[in-house]
């Protein structure tokens, strides 16, 4: 990805999306590589120069036979159809940075991978640009949404049980500290877009800590069809 405007916001909003990959990459070893840049572009009729931060995502490829498996380019994938395990982190995440440009069946924002022939599919996110965490000027809502803002929070998963939503809210409890020292220590970005990266996250922790919240914005949220 590389930055559109040579700003100072436009800048940010790359550092943000790469963050974003590698709080990802904690989550889940199924997740897409990611490497920065600091990247020189020149204009050839005036030559003008300007340098920003860029980042290159990982070849669908190249990830695939890292993990071991075959790409399902299959649309209309019906989510239950993915490994439990794997999608209940994944959609709990999405909610964690604000995210619900996603789809499984559209495969939009998406590659699902095959671990095995015939085993069910392991959804990889990608293209985290909407969220709330990056924030962009540009990013809205789908109309549809009972939100007005990215940075509203609104639950794009499946129903699962309650015990896979427990276990899933558990084991992103157990790795908070190891989230927001990754924020916290990317020094690439601003110490006041940092805390407010922090304040952000921590309100996902607080919604996942408590069950009554947990339950009214995350549990009884979850889609059917």
């Amino acid at each position: 990805m590389v930055p559109c405007q040579n700003f100072s916001r436009h800048k940010e909003l790359v550092l943000k999306e790469y963050l974003v990959y590698k709080l990802y990459q904690i989550i889940s070893l199924y997740s897409y590589r990611v490497r920065l840049l600091r990247l020189k572009m020149v204009d050839k009729y005036y030559g003008n120069q300007t340098t920003s931060y860029a980042f290159v995502i990982e070849p669908v490829e190249i990830l695939s036979r890292r993990l071991g498996g075959e790409v399902r380019d299959a649309k209309n994938t019906h989510p239950n159809a993915c490994n439990s395990y794997n999608y209940n982190r994944m959609a709990i995440f999405q909610y964690m940075i604000g995210h619900i440009d996603w789809s499984i069946k559209a495969l939009h924002n998406i590659t699902l991978i095959e671990p095995e022939p015939y085993a069910p599919s392991i959804p990889v996110p990608f293209d985290f640009d909407f969220s709330g965490f990056v924030d962009a000027p540009y990013a809205l809502p789908a109309e549809h949404l009972p939100i007005k803002s990215v940075k509203e929070r609104h639950f794009n998963g499946y129903c699962k049980p309650e015990q896979q939503f427990a276990d899933a809210f558990n084991y992103f409890l157990n790795l908070k500290d190891t989230i927001n020292y990754t924020i916290t220590t990317f020094y690439y970005l601003p110490q006041k877009q940092r805390n407010e990266l922090i304040w952000y996250t921590n309100e996902f922790f607080d919604i996942i800590a408590s069950d009554t919240k947990r339950k009214t914005r995350i549990i009884t949220k979850c889609r059917t069809h």
